[in-house]
């Protein structure tokens, strides 16, 4: 049972605010921002997108099979809910995040 829902997914490129903080190197393409809910959705992401360092990511996953080092990476996901929190606010207002 796939019990992983999106929550919101604009595309477009990411906001001025992001840019100037750590997504400055993928501010340059556009982008898909996600907002992904459901049980142990941190974990299982983590798991599909891999380790941080792509150099290190198992084939498989995301980060193994397109990543290139440790900064450029196809790919960001949260690594906790604290994380998420925070890293939510940069692209979203509050009113624009729907259960």
């Amino acid at each position: 049972e796939m019990d992983v829902n999106p929550v919101v997914a604009p595309p477009g490129k990411l906001p001025d605010l992001a840019a100037r903080e750590r997504y400055a190197v993928q501010a340059a393409a556009p982008v898909l921002v996600l907002v992904l809910s459901g049980n142990a959705v941190i974990e299982r992401v983590r798991n599909l997108v891999g380790p941080t360092n792509s150099l290190a990511a198992p084939a498989g996953t995301i980060r193994g099979d397109w990543g290139t080092d440790m900064m450029l990476n196809i790919v960001h996901a949260s690594d906790g809910p604290e994380s998420a929190v925070a890293e939510i606010s940069r692209f979203f207002a509050d009113r624009e995040v729907f259960s």
